[in-house]
């Protein structure tokens, strides 16, 4: 999250969220329980989340360009950031232009 707010390609959209503690929760929920946490993810699917945002593709890459600098900046190894980047990516189509 810290990344997102401070990259000025995507911070507006989440600097205008009502409330930026419950989708960094739900962020959060949601790297756990993909990554096999026993956190349950309590959001909506990515589909519900992001129709009518009308992100663009450029956004959607910063934001997992700043995913990947947060994951790699923390010690997480190739394999694991590999693995995050083909989830995040296999998403595209629930999150650009919906």
């Amino acid at each position: 999250m810290k990344n997102h707010l401070a990259n000025p390609l995507v911070n507006t959209r989440y600097m205008n969220s009502e409330d930026l503690a419950r989708v960094e929760r739900r962020a959060v929920e949601f790297f756990c329980a993909g990554t096999g946490g026993p956190e349950e993810y309590t959001g909506k699917d990515m589909l519900a989340t992001h129709k009518g945002m009308n992100i663009n593709e450029q956004e959607f890459m910063t934001v997992i360009d700043d995913a990947m600098d947060a994951l790699q900046k923390n010690g997480i190894d190739d394999a694991t950031r590999n693995e995050v980047l083909a989830i995040l990516w296999s998403m595209r189509r629930e999150v650009v232009r919906v």
